[in-house]
């Protein structure tokens, strides 16, 4: 946590219902998670495939994760599986340095 003038700052966290974000498409037409960018795998299991995406509402950016079944088996998984809520996380777009392995080339 980051602390600033005695405060506790950090994250900021916007908890959705389910039914809030089903509700998008028809207040904001924004289709949660089909809509989302930056979309990324980042975990995966012999029954599920989790997913990190963005998307924006009122001129805010928001992180959510959701899964999909692996298998036709479980087609009907649910997105969120989180007891009815999913938290999102308020992100910025933000340059960021990485340093990346490449290929040697002999000159």
């Amino acid at each position: 946590m980051v602390y600033q003038n005695g405060e506790q700052m950090g994250k900021v966290i916007r908890r959705f219902t389910v039914e809030e974000l089903d509700e998008l498409i028809e207040t904001h037409d924004i289709e949660i998670p089909w809509d989302c960018f930056n979309v990324e795998m980042i975990d995966k299991s012999r029954w599920a495939i989790w997913y990190e995406g963005i998307f924006k509402l009122d001129d805010e950016y928001w992180k959510i994760q959701w899964q999909q079944g692996a298998t036709e088996y479980q087609e009907d998984t649910d997105l969120w599986s989180y007891n009815g809520y999913v938290d999102a996380t308020r992100v910025v777009l933000k340059p960021v340095k990485v340093d990346m392995w490449v290929d040697y080339e002999d000159e």
